[in-house]
């Protein structure tokens, strides 16, 4: 708004009830489940598919800080699903930038 570029009526328009959501590095609780719900969403995840996280790829997936927040996460799992062969989601599946923290 400072430098006149972004529409004071759409801020305003936006601004009508304001959300103060925490970032997911504050939510590590809400990592798999969000995932999840990414899984069943996606148009290769839907019915008939029961993609999991083991134990591994989830201890990875909650101790990274997504700094890109759930839209991260989002191309994560997509980034997953296009690889993946069967329905179990291991740390190998995961991108290097997740699992190098977690790996022996």
């Amino acid at each position: 708004m400072e430098k006149g570029l972004f529409r004071k009526d759409l801020y305003y328009r936006l601004n009508v009830i304001p959300l103060d959501i925490p970032p997911l590095r504050k939510r590590r609780a809400d990592i798999i489940p969000l995932a999840e719900h990414f899984l069943r969403d996606h148009p290769g995840g839907g019915i008939g598919n029961q993609f999991r996280f083991d134990s591994e790829a989830a201890t990875c997936l909650k101790s990274h800080d997504w700094p890109g927040n759930a839209r991260e996460l989002l191309n994560v799992v997509e980034q997953i699903l296009v690889s993946l062969e069967g329905e179990t989601i291991q740390q190998v599946n995961l991108p290097f930038y997740i699992s190098k923290k977690n790996r022996p």
